[in-house]
């Protein structure tokens, strides 16, 4: 397990390649990269996404022809959750991430709860609560 990722997309080559559409995830402590896309893939996009504690390795790996847009890396303890020590990564109204999410965004979150819920939406895979 120690060179698992938090989300990963590629093939082998000579087969299908996939598109990756990988938005609005929150990636915790992951044990390589949070996001590590292959250059086996075909044209798609990583955005709003959140990689948080992915330690000394890249937060998120992509070829060049994948548009990264709107994504937040860094330590645990900067992205202001509710409570990571219960595993609770909804973001805290102090969030720097709060309402920071683009205008292209999902109608509900993880929680089946409406995006956004005070105006603009949130990066990751959770609305804020405050």
């Amino acid at each position: 397990m120690s060179s698992s990722y938090g989300i990963s997309a590629g093939a082998q080559p000579g087969c299908e390649k996939p598109i990756p559409y990988v938005y609005n995830n929150t990636i915790v402590a992951s044990r390589q990269s949070g996001i590590s896309i292959s250059e086996y893939v075909g044209p798609g996009f990583v955005r709003d996404n959140i990689v948080a504690g992915a330690g000394s390795n890249v937060a998120i790996d992509v070829p060049y022809f994948i548009q990264l847009t709107n994504n937040r890396d860094g330590a645990v303890t900067q992205f202001g959750f509710q409570d990571p020590t219960r595993l609770d990564f909804h973001l805290g109204f102090t969030s720097p991430a709060w309402n920071q999410g683009s205008e292209d965004f999902p109608p509900t979150d993880f929680d089946d709860a409406a995006r956004p819920r005070d105006g603009a939406p949130d990066p990751g895979a959770f609305e804020g609560t405050d």
